[in-house]
Formats: structure tokens, C-alpha cells, sequence
């Protein structure tokens, strides 16, 4: 999900933040990329990892620890996430599509990251669904690649 995605449901975040900032110098923010309800299942987060990184550079967070599924045995997805978080974390003009799309098919290769892209287009139709069947507003889903 996007933390800066929908101001009134993050408004929380946004005074905490802004709190800390007026009396720290620097600042850590713990945050999250997982659903820990479904720890082993797809996440769409991605297509929201730069809004993410950007808001938290814009309110002045130095330093973020991004907790999720970051251990390749359970989540496929965790070096692909860590991948484009150092990325934009180094460089916040990076693309974030252009990030993914060199991960992709540095790992997978070209026949095999069209195969991996085609999957996450898929898996975020069939969790779009569930969505709007269910609507659950903290989570932010983008058709990404």
C-alpha cells in the first residue's frame, strides 16, 4: 500500500512524522511492504515503492527501515522489492518501472521476465477483484508493468 496514496486514511502517519520533525534533527521511520495476515502470499506493492520513498524524503525521514518478506525462501518478490528500495533510496530520480523492468530481465531474462511481468499483471487483476468484492481501503493496487 502507499502511505501517501489517500491523505485522510494516513493522516496519522503525516502528524507523527511531522511531530518528530520538529524536534529531531534525524529520524528513523520502521515501515512496512507485507501483509503479515498473508505472510506467504502475493503483495501488490508495487507501483507505490517510489510514492513511498518520496513522501517519506519529502517530510524529512533520514533513514527508513522497509520490513517485509526479505528472505528469497518464502517470498519471490523480496530481492526484487530490496532491489528497487536501495535503488530509489540512492537515487529518488530513478523510474520505478524502468528499476523493475532491469531486475526482471537482468534475473529472469527476457523470455522468462515477459513470463514473470504476465504473472504480476495477473496476480493484480485477481487481487483487484478481491478489492472491490471486499474493499479494504489501506490497500493501494496498481496495474504495474
Amino acid at each position: 500500500h502507499g502511505y501517501f496514496s489517500d491523505a485522510e486514511i494516513n493522516k496519522p502517519i503525516y502528524e507523527k512524522i511531522r511531530g518528530w520533525r520538529s524536534i529531531c534533527k534525524k529520524f528513523m521511520f520502521w515501515a512496512y511492504d507485507i501483509d503479515f495476515h498473508d505472510y506467504f502470499n502475493y503483495f501488490p506493492s508495487f507501483g507505490v515503492i517510489k510514492e513511498n520513498v518520496q513522501g517519506f524524503y519529502n517530510l524529512g525521514v533520514k533513514y527508513i527501515l522497509m520490513q517485509g518478506a526479505h528472505n528469497f525462501q518464502q517470498s519471490w518478490q523480496c530481492n526484487l522489492r530490496a532491489y528497487i528500495y536501495h535503488r530509489l533510496f540512492n537515487d529518488i530520480n530513478l523510474s520505478e518501472q524502468e528499476l523493475f523492468d532491469e531486475y526482471i530481465e537482468g534475473f529472469y531474462g527476457k523470455i522468462g521476465g515477459e513470463c514473470v511481468k504476465k504473472f504480476i499483471v495477473d496476480m493484480n487483476a485477481h487481487y483487484a477483484k478481491i478489492l472491490k468484492k471486499y474493499y479494504m481501503p489501506y490497500y493501494f493496487l496498481y496495474q504495474f508493468v
